[in-house]
């Protein structure tokens, strides 16, 4: 990607956006700015997990602050699509795009992997158009993260570990939390009241023990019931 301040008088060096090391097809890519932020995120078909095939794609998207550097590559869709199997002539197509506002952003993709369980034509058939939340999950710097679990716990019963997120004494959402003990984790995403938990086992002799928790920077989809699938008419 490069871009230009100055009405295409002069542009800036290209970014490389993808981060894998491969060369297999990566195509129909999408761009969008959010006005509330300035920030861009960018979308786009990706084969890299086809092997020498090369002849499957998943969605991918990734994040810059201002375009200089990108976040690291994410994969958004959940099925794998082969525009062989769609028997379409122009392959993917141009059904494709990208919508950026207020700290989320819509990739819109045609994908005929059936993930959603809905397409009465099954998987490896034509083409749905396919749509999802990817929403920023980065809370602000000067946050707080406090542990409200119990501290004790029943060998081999489970218990639910929690822990608050606040933010200049306000709430947090849509941040994950990692619980770890020991060799176990599991993860949770703050609800509107900064909290989130999961659900942990002891399974050592009973002694004391360390549980360490920790947020998870980034961005990711927003579910259950962020995909929707469209068949086309």
């Amino acid at each position: 990607m490069k871009y230009s301040d100055d009405s295409g008088a002069h542009w800036t060096s290209p970014v490389q956006v993808n981060d894998d090391s491969g060369t297999n097809s990566q195509f129909l890519p999408k761009i969008a700015l959010d006005q509330t932020s300035g920030k861009v995120a960018l979308s786009w078909h990706d084969a890299r997990n086809a092997g020498s095939a090369n002849n499957t794609a998943q969605l991918y998207a990734t994040t810059s602050d201002n375009g200089t550097a990108f976040a690291a590559n994410d994969r958004v869709s959940d099925g794998t699509s082969n525009a062989s199997q769609a028997h379409n002539g122009i392959d993917y197509g141009d059904y494709s795009g990208l919508a950026y506002e207020d700290g989320s952003f819509y990739p819109f993709w045609a994908d005929n992997s059936n993930s959603t369980g809905d397409n009465p034509d099954g998987a490896g058939n034509s083409f749905d158009m396919y749509t999802a939340r990817v929403q920023s999950a980065k809370p602000p710097t000067a946050s707080k993260l406090t542990y409200t679990g119990p501290t004790t716990a029943d060998y081999h019963d489970a218990f639910t570990a929690g822990a608050q997120l606040t933010a200049g004494g306000s709430p947090v959402s849509g941040a994950n939390v990692d619980f770890t003990r020991g060799s176990q984790s599991c993860t949770g995403t703050t609800d509107g009241s900064g909290n989130a938990s999961c659900s942990l086992t002891p399974q050592d002799v009973p002694g004391q023990t360390t549980i360490t928790v920790n947020l998870t920077f980034g961005w990711g989809c927003v579910g259950p019931g962020s995909r929707a699938a469209w068949r086309r008419g």
